[in-house]
C-alpha cells in the first residue's frame, strides 16, 4: 500500500511539473526538473528501497529518464537564449519572469536574472517609449513595435503575448548601424540636391537669358557661356566626387602598381594650374627628394592629391600663394599643401575630413564646394596604408594638409 502510495505521489508530481512545464516552457518551476535525482533518492530512503526499479519497476525509470531529459532542455535552451545576440525579456502579470544578457548589455543595466526575477519591469525600463508600447498591447492584444533611441545606440522592441497571453515577451535588437544608414541616405538625398540646385539654376537661367536676348552684344554674351561653364565644371566636378564615393564604398581601391611621385606630382600641378591662373595664385613647389621615388598607388591616389591642392587653391586668397613641400623620412614620402586661406578654427579640424561637412560661417562658407574632396582624399589615401591630417591656428593664418604616404617595397 505504501508503494502504491508513493508511486501515486510521483505520478502526481510528474503530471504538475509536465503541465507546468507546457504552460510556462521559460517559467521558474523549469529549476525543478533539476531538483529531480536529490528528490527520488529522499523517497527511496523513506520507502526503505535501494533502486528506483523496486518502486514500481519501470515507470520509475521511465519518469527518472523524461525528468533527465527536461533538464538537459533546460539548460539547452537558457544557454541558446543566453548567447543570441537579440535581448529577451518576459513578463508575468507585469513582473520580470526571464532577462537575458542582451537587454542587461543593451539598456547598460548591472546584475542578472537572478537579481530581477520577480521585480517590477517599471523597475527595470522606465523608458516611456516602451511603457507605451506595453500599455498599447495590454488594451489591444495585438503585436507593437516601437523604437527606442537612447544616447548612444537605437532599439527596437517587439512586444507580443505567449502563452495564450499569459505571459509578454519584449524582443530587443540593436538597430543602430541601419538606423545610420538611413539617415546617412537622407543626408547624402539632402546633400545632392542642395549640391545639384545651384550650379542647374544658375546654367539654366543664364541659358534663358541668353535665348530671350537675341541682341546681346558679344561682351555680354561671352560673359553669360563663361558662367555657364564654370557651373557646368562644377557640376561635372561634383558629380565625379559622387561617383568616386560610390565606387569606394562598393568596390574599393582599384589594382594598385607603381606610379613615380614626380608623375603625379606633375599631373596634379597641372590639374590644379588653370584654375590657379584664373586666380592669381601661384603655386610654388619646394621637392627636397634627391631622386624620384616610387609609389605604390591606384589610380585614385592622383585625384586624391589634386583634390587636397585645388581645396588650398580655392580658399587662397587672390594674387598670393599656395606652397608645396615633398620631402621623404624613412620609407614614408610626406606631401605638405599649404595655403593662405581663413584657417580652420581647432573645433572644427576633426570634421574637415567628413563626407558633405561645410563651415557654416566665416569667410570659408561663402566658397562654394561640395564638401567631398577632402572626405574622398582622407578615404583614398588612408586605403593606401598613409594618413591625412590638417595644421591651423584659424583667424586668417591659412591653412596645411599633411599627408603621408608609403613608398613601393621595391625601393
Amino acid at each position: 500500500m505504501f508503494h502504491e502510495a508513493l508511486y501515486l505521489a510521483i505520478v502526481c508530481l510528474a503530471a504538475f511539473l509536465g503541465y507546468r512545464f507546457a504552460r510556462h516552457r521559460l517559467s521558474s518551476e523549469l529549476f525543478l526538473a533539476q531538483q529531480v535525482k536529490p528528490l527520488l533518492n529522499r523517497l527511496k530512503r523513506i520507502s526503505g528501497a535501494s533502486e528506483p526499479a523496486e518502486i514500481c519497476g519501470h515507470e520509475i525509470q521511465g519518469l527518472d529518464a523524461f525528468l533527465q531529459q527536461l533538464a538537459f532542455q533546460h539548460d539547452l535552451l537558457k544557454d541558446v537564449v543566453q548567447t543570441i545576440s537579440e535581448g529577451i525579456l518576459i513578463l508575468q502579470n507585469g513582473a520580470i519572469l526571464f532577462v537575458n544578457q542582451a537587454v542587461m548589455k543593451m539598456l547598460n543595466i548591472p546584475g542578472g536574472l537572478e537579481q530581477w526575477h520577480g521585480r517590477p519591469f517599471l523597475e527595470f525600463c522606465r523608458h516611456l517609449t516602451v511603457q507605451n508600447g506595453l500599455a498599447a498591447w495590454q488594451n489591444s492584444k495585438e503585436k507593437q513595435v516601437v523604437v527606442l533611441e537612447l544616447q548612444a545606440t537605437v532599439l527596437e522592441v517587439e512586444i507580443c503575448g505567449i502563452a495564450n497571453d499569459s505571459l509578454v515577451l519584449l524582443l530587443w535588437r540593436d538597430i543602430t548601424p541601419i538606423s545610420k544608414a538611413e539617415a546617412h541616405g537622407r543626408e547624402l538625398v539632402a546633400n545632392v540636391a542642395h549640391q545639384l540646385r545651384t550650379p542647374i539654376t544658375v546654367i539654366r537661367g543664364y541659358a534663358e537669358t541668353l535665348l530671350d536676348n537675341e541682341s546681346c552684344d558679344a561682351a555680354a554674351l561671352k560673359r553669360f557661356l563663361e558662367v555657364i561653364l564654370r557651373n557646368s565644371k562644377r557640376l561635372s566636378r561634383f558629380i565625379e566626387d559622387i561617383l568616386t564615393i560610390a565606387m569606394l564604398d562598393s568596390k574599393g581601391l582599384t589594382q594598385k602598381e607603381e606610379m613615380s611621385l614626380d608623375e603625379l606630382l606633375k599631373s596634379v600641378l597641372e590639374m590644379a594650374g588653370e584654375e590657379a591662373r584664373a586666380k592669381g595664385v601661384r603655386i610654388q613647389v619646394q621637392n627636397e627628394l634627391k631622386h624620384d621615388l616610387l609609389l605604390s598607388a591606384s589610380s585614385l591616389l592622383e585625384q586624391a592629391v589634386f583634390n587636397v591642392l585645388h581645396n588650398a587653391v580655392k580658399y587662397t586668397k587672390p594674387d598670393s600663394m599656395v606652397r608645396v613641400v615633398v620631402r621623404a623620412f624613412n620609407d614614408r614620402v610626406i606631401l605638405r599643401i599649404s595655403d593662405q586661406g581663413p584657417g580652420i578654427p581647432k573645433e572644427m579640424q576633426r570634421l574637415v575630413f567628413e563626407r558633405f561637412f561645410r563651415m557654416s560661417d566665416g569667410p570659408a562658407s561663402q566658397i562654394p564646394g561640395s564638401g567631398l574632396g577632402l572626405a574622398i582624399a582622407k578615404e583614398v589615401i588612408v586605403a593606401h596604408g598613409g594618413s591625412i591630417y590638417v595644421e591651423s591656428e584659424g583667424n586668417g593664418r591659412g591653412s596645411t594638409f599633411v599627408m603621408e604616404l608609403p613608398l613601393s617595397m621595391s625601393e
